[in-house]
């Protein structure tokens, strides 16, 4: 089938993967690739503002996979019943996102550290909480508005925000804005 809608023969479909699996880790690695080149690219248009980065990563996020339901499928759903590798691939793309929100979250709250919070852990919560919220509103044909979406996605980091905040104020002059 997948040969048939490509108009290839089956000949080069196996010069380029071993089986469909291996088809399908490949279009589930470029889909990741897009989708973080975009996230990426949206935050570095920013200045430090975790509550704009925040809703600018969150629209980013959305936005992509509504547009591309496609993606939203197999990042979300789809690799759920896939075989082979799919459940490393999978953990690997959390992780990676997983290690770019921390990357994020030490650069605009290095008072993180002396609350004795391990921004890992926070942002491994956060990512899941994210991608649980992905595959309820892929599953559900994207019925709620993405403003609805990023609004009560962000009460999630808004809420760490703050409770970093309450836990040990930042230093004057490096004031975590929400």
């Amino acid at each position: 089938d997948v040969c048939l809608q490509a108009r290839l023969t089956e000949r080069y479909f196996y010069e380029s993967f071993a089986n469909r699996e291996e088809l399908f880790a490949a279009v589930y690695q470029h889909c990741i690739g897009q989708l973080r080149a975009s996230l990426v690219a949206a935050l570095a248009k920013l200045p430090k503002d975790p509550q704009a980065m925040t809703q600018m990563a969150l629209r980013t996020l959305y936005t992509e996979l509504r547009d591309d339901p496609r993606m939203a499928r197999i990042l979300f759903i789809d690799v759920l019943s896939a075989h082979g590798d799919m459940d490393k691939h999978s953990l690997n793309a959390m992780q990676g996102f997983s290690d770019l929100l921390e990357s994020y979250l030490i650069l605009l709250a290095p008072q993180l550290k002396k609350a004795k919070l391990d921004a890992s852990l926070i942002s491994t919560g956060l990512v899941g909480a994210v991608v649980l919220l992905v595959m309820r509103w892929a599953v559900t044909g994207f019925k709620e508005p993405i403003d609805d979406m990023v609004r009560n996605s962000a009460v999630l980091f808004e809420a760490m925000a703050g409770h970093v905040e309450r836990c040990c104020p930042p230093e004057s002059g490096t004031a975590v804005r929400r």
